[in-house]
């Protein structure tokens, strides 16, 4: 199927489920935020519910904020990059859509999070898990500008980091589309930003400029198998190929498997392979068998990919408000009810029922308010 085939109203249905599901194995990662005193104990982490199952997460659930950059480039090379070069997207209309999509929810959460951290203060004497609440960095995460700056810092609601990342992004591609690079200038951008992460991985240029750009570059890929009529072909062996790939992460961060295999995997698979292979690769591979697999078994898991946004802002208020709420337990008694499983799936639960009604009830209403109030091609 052409990537320029929009079916059921142009939804990816893999990619939505794909997102969704990046986000919750973020929340997974930060579990461990229940953890924190005034200082981390790391010796605590075996505690952690599920520990032997998801200890890839535990440990290298981060990686898959870079994969959230990749989908960003996918997605917005998909559906932006031909309508800026035309001019049939103003800078205007695509920074109010940018704007109305991310900064409600991001306001509502960052009021509550300062509110929270201010009763958590008081309560505890110290600042839960983010540092450098200062007046500052807070105007600087209310415009989302706070990863900008030179030695930025996580404070406040710490995920919104790679928002912030992620709207410097959404500037350097609107230029790079007004500039109508091509595909060569396309991967000029890639290997620039890669070459900045293998020199600063950690950076904000680093992460973001090489996975977005990635992103690009694999539904560029895909146009052009797609246009050779390669597609079919490809996708068997690049779904197994993309399928090993991830048996094979799962394996490098699971430290319990002893043996050959370890070793093996250890001297093939890295942080950087991931990144910068398995994820564009994973992107190629679902772009080509985007619209193949029947839509009744995608459509009940796309909700999923909905309240991404929604799971990655309000996980981290919920968790300072249940710290709050577990204030008055004995050290031991908390560690205990952190570390049940039945908890764990708690968490999720109302993280996931908080997030659908947020999607639906508010960000979405919010969106549509801001979109008719500023953008005239929403006005009726």
């Amino acid at each position: 199927m052409s990537p320029n085939r929009a079916p059921d109203n142009g939804r990816f249905y893999e990619l939505d489920i794909l997102r969704g599901v990046a986000a919750l194995v973020v929340v997974a990662y930060h579990y461990v935020h229940f953890y924190y005193t005034d200082q981390f104990q790391p010796d605590l982490y075996v505690d952690v519910p599920f520990f032997d199952l998801l200890r890839p997460i535990y440990q290298h659930g981060l990686w898959f904020v870079d994969l959230f950059f990749s989908i960003s480039g996918y997605v917005f090379f998909w559906l932006y990059s031909e309508p800026i070069r035309s001019g049939a997207v103003s800078i205007k209309s695509f920074a109010v859509a940018r704007i109305a999509r991310l900064y409600p929810l991001h306001l509502v959460t960052l009021g509550v999070t300062v509110g929270l951290m201010l009763l958590f203060q008081a309560l505890f004497g110290y600042d839960f898990v983010y540092q450098g609440n200062t007046l500052l960095n807070f105007v600087l995460n209310l415009f989302l500008i706070h990863q900008w700056v030179p030695g930025a810092v996580q404070s406040f609601n710490g995920p919104t980091w790679s928002i912030s990342v992620e709207l410097w992004m959404y500037g350097v591609f609107f230029m790079f589309c007004l500039w109508k690079g091509g595909r060569l200038a396309l991967g000029g951008m890639t290997l620039i930003g890669i070459i900045i992460h293998l020199i600063s991985p950690d950076s904000m240029v680093g992460r973001a400029l090489p996975c977005f750009f990635l992103g690009g570059v694999a539904y560029a890929c895909v146009q052009a198998l797609t246009a050779k009529g390669m597609e079919v072909q490809i996708r068997g062996p690049g779904l197994g190929l993309a399928l090993s790939g991830w048996v094979i992460s799962y394996l490098f961060g699971h430290e319990g498997i002893t043996g050959p295999v370890t070793g093996w995997v250890s001297a093939v698979f890295s942080k950087d392979v991931f990144v910068l292979v398995l994820v564009p690769l994973t992107l190629i591979v679902l772009g080509l068998w985007r619209g193949e697999m029947a839509t009744k078994h995608l459509k009940p898991f796309v909700w999923l990919g909905d309240i991404s946004y929604s799971t990655y802002l309000i996980h981290f208020p919920l968790q300072l408000l249940i710290m709050i709420g577990l204030n008055g337990l004995t050290p031991a008694t908390k560690a205990a009810v952190i570390a049940s499983p039945a908890f764990f799936m708690a968490f999720f639960a109302v993280l996931i029922g908080v997030s659908i009604i947020s999607y639906g009830q508010f960000e979405m209403k919010a969106r549509l308010w801001l979109l008719r109030r500023f953008s005239p091609r929403y006005r009726h």
